[in-house]
């Protein structure tokens, strides 16, 4: 995913099914004066395309993510979004969990929180300090797009597995 050179209009966008605790979390945001867009099945605004999905990363200030597995919140996994957001150039907020330390030094390449407190002491902390935002949207992208392609995966697995 490339990023487009776009101006950061939307303060905080989640794309994503809506499910679990995910709406609640973002109402409270909006009660508490942040502008949060959320996309996907279950949203009003409904799904993006991969190319929409794309801009709007490179249109938001922050792009929130949330660490818990369908149905099981207490479960986490990296996702595809992990990187995507990074890659196309997007400052990605995550739940905390521990598998993001084998990709990212949480902090510097990526922002992650626990518990609504954190979330929102970090949006705006982040919203309030560009600078420092776009530090970490840079070394994200660059961590993401220097170890994390598919092209680099799959070296790896294939020398892992004898073939290169």
């Amino acid at each position: 995913h490339k990023p487009h050179d776009i101006e950061r209009t939307i303060d905080v966008s989640f794309i994503g099914q809506c499910y679990g605790n995910r709406s609640e979390i973002i109402k409270k945001l909006v009660d508490n004066g942040i502008h949060v867009e959320a996309y996907g099945y279950g949203w009003p605004n409904g799904p993006l395309s991969t190319e929409e999905m794309v801009r709007m990363y490179s249109q938001s200030r922050i792009t929130l993510g949330f660490g818990g597995v369908a149905g099981h919140e207490d479960t986490f996994c990296l996702k595809g979004r992990d990187f995507e957001i990074p890659m196309s150039g997007g400052l990605y907020l995550t739940e905390y969990h521990p598998e993001l330390k084998q990709c990212y030094n949480p902090g510097t390449e990526i922002v992650t929180y626990a518990g609504f407190d954190d979330l929102l002491a970090k949006i705006r902390y982040l919203l309030s300090n560009p600078e420092k935002a776009e530090e970490r949207r840079k070394n994200g992208a660059r961590r993401a797009r220097g170890e994390h392609t598919w092209e680099m995966r799959f070296e790896k697995i294939f020398k892992l597995i004898g073939l290169l």
